[in-house]
């Protein structure tokens, strides 16, 4: 049998929130992606100061990382 754990989207908000506020704190605009097992996005928040070129790079390096099972911080 194959079990199968999937991020609720009220689970994903919770990430994404967590992310913007550290990002925040550090005076960053980042623009934060969440995926699922498949690589595409459940959620995706650009903050105010967020670049909106930074939106298909995040949703594209989430891919990248759900797709070779790698968290997103071995990727520069």
């Amino acid at each position: 049998m194959i079990v199968s754990h999937r991020l609720s989207l009220a689970g994903a908000e919770i990430a994404v929130d967590a992310a913007l506020a550290t990002a925040a704190e550090l005076g960053v605009g980042s623009v934060v992606c969440v995926s699922d097992a498949a690589g595409y996005p459940i959620v995706v928040k650009r903050p105010d100061n967020g670049k909106v070129t930074s939106v298909d790079i995040a949703v594209a390096k989430a891919f990248t990382a759900a797709c070779h099972r790698r968290p997103t911080h071995t990727y520069t």
